[in-house]
């Protein structure tokens, strides 16, 4: 999928789909549980793989790592 434009929804309306709906995707990497979806230099969609959680967002700046959950 790398460089390719994505169509993305959210059924349960979990989060705000239409930010990442038509934008290319860039990359994915991991980091534990986490997975980071990156969709240009302004957009990472982070993602735990548990089996409870919530979304927010966290605007960071691209020299910053993510901050791990407490």
């Amino acid at each position: 999928f790398a460089g390719k434009k994505v169509s993305v929804s959210s059924p349960q309306r979990r989060f705000d789909a239409a930010k990442v709906d038509g934008r290319k995707f860039m990359r994915v990497w991991a980091l534990g549980k986490h997975l980071f979806y990156e969709f240009g230099k302004d957009l990472t969609v982070h993602i735990h793989l548990g089996r409870l959680g919530r979304w927010r967002e966290q605007t960071l700046k691209r020299s910053e790592e993510p901050k791990q959950p407490t």
